[in-house]
């Protein structure tokens, strides 16, 4: 079963650099595409579960915010907490594209 699981988990971290690389700039040497693309799976496997922890805490967050704020207040903490970034990109390990650690609190 751990195999699977890690056989599944690498399939998908291979599958988000495919689209990144196939849509590199013909200037960049296939080394740095790689580099990009491996800064960014790992990357992802550092950012990923710190966001997923700060959404956690954001959705906690908002149960005293339901009674003292209202549920339109506690709608934005959850907001702010799981929206943003959630993929590392190459287009971010560039310094192309700002990662958003706290997203907008608005839909």
């Amino acid at each position: 079963m751990r195999q699977v699981v890690s056989m599944a988990v690498l399939l998908a971290l291979l599958n988000q650099t495919a689209p990144a690389l196939a849509a590199a700039r013909p200037e960049d040497g296939t080394l740095e595409q790689v580099g990009y693309g491996v800064g960014s799976v790992f990357g992802t496997l550092v950012y990923g579960p710190l966001k997923g922890v700060l959404c956690i805490v954001g959705a906690l967050a908002s149960v005293p915010t339901i009674v003292f704020g209202g549920p339109d207040m506690a709608g934005r903490v959850v907001g702010a907490a799981c929206r943003g970034t959630w993929v590392i990109t190459p287009d971010n390990v560039k310094g192309k594209q700002p990662i958003e650690v706290i997203g907008s609190a608005s839909p």
